[in-house]
């Protein structure tokens, strides 16, 4: 007939064409609802089509009878719990994700003032410079800055103080007036810094770390800084060591200590964390050329930073005015 002969055990993935299937695969008006051998396997050429009332419809979703629910436009909605709920459900705007992430000078803004902490933390909004407060400019933060960024950097030998300090003073813009202030006020701290107990101790250590950046996993929620310094004393105590430029008298040194207490807390409990063991925590406050230790609990600062996170994490967004 020049039509070509199919065989009667074809590959699994072969196919046939419709027109020869009857005549191949041997279809009678008896069988054709029957399983018929092709092969290793038995097919059905035609499934009778069930009652009309048993087949499966489709209805359409809420998205496609009502494309614009999500915009907020009203549609009929049947009078049940299941339909309002997908309403109201469709309608919601998103619950903003709450911060798993901080650092510690964000939980010391929260704990020093939650609204402080909103404005800068949450919706960047600064505290307005000096300059725009029109009074006359102190230095601090620029005198702050240039202190700490040399105490990253001097070995302690006095020698070497002068040259550190004019390097450091081109790499921040200072008014021209100001330059030689901050520069007379940081030679004066660093000097007496030198001088102290403190500074001895870090001269004969075994081990300085410097600037030391550490992430805490505190259960849902990662905590991260910078420790100033940490040094293991002529006893073989680790010391943890925060310096400070406030302009405070000798008087005010346990008072100050109080406000600084969470964040040298934190740090010791990171640095007990990395070294595993006690370290014994201080704050060098530099103008009085005082040292005054901090006390702390590592346990109990955990739970002070968890118990600080939840609050965080249940403030409404934004917070009431």
């Amino acid at each position: 007939s020049g039509q070509p002969s199919f065989s009667k055990k074809p590959k699994p993935d072969s196919a046939m064409p419709m027109d020869w299937l009857k005549q191949t695969l041997g279809i009678t008006e008896e069988n054709y609802h029957e399983d018929i051998p092709y092969g290793d396997r038995k097919i059905r050429v035609f499934t009778e089509a069930g009652p009309r009332d048993q087949r499966i419809h489709e209805e359409p979703t809420w998205m496609e009878k009502y494309p614009g629910i999500l915009q907020g436009e009203p549609a009929p909605v049947p009078d049940h719990d299941a339909a309002r709920a997908l309403l109201e459900q469709s309608t919601r705007a998103p619950v903003p994700s709450r911060p798993t992430r901080f650092t510690v000078s964000q939980l010391v803004a929260f704990q020093k003032c939650p609204r402080g902490y909103e404005f800068s933390c949450l919706c960047g909004i600064t505290e307005p410079s000096l300059k725009e407060q029109d009074l006359p400019p102190t230095g601090g933060k620029s005198l702050g800055s240039l202190v700490h960024r040399i105490l990253q950097r001097w070995d302690l030998d006095e020698s070497s103080l002068t040259a550190l300090v004019d390097r450091e003073l081109h790499r921040i813009n200072l008014a021209p007036g100001d330059t030689e202030e901050v520069r007379a006020q940081s030679l004066e701290l660093l000097r007496r810094f030198s001088a102290s107990k403190t500074a001895e101790q870090i001269r004969k250590a075994s081990e300085v770390f410097i600037e030391v950046p550490f992430v805490l996993k505190l259960g849902p929620c990662q905590v991260q800084g910078v420790i100033d310094k940490l040094f293991r004393d002529p006893h073989g105590r680790l010391t943890l060591i925060d310096y400070k430029t406030d302009r405070i008298a000798e008087s005010e040194a346990a008072f100050r200590a109080g406000e600084y207490r969470f964040q040298l807390a934190a740090y010791a409990l990171a640095a007990c964390r990395l070294f595993r063991e006690q370290v014994d925590t201080s704050i060098f406050f530099l103008h009085p050329g005082l040292v005054f230790p901090v006390q702390s609990d590592p346990d109990a600062t955990d739970e002070e930073i968890l118990s600080m996170v939840r609050k965080i994490q249940s403030l409404p967004a934004p917070l009431p005015m």
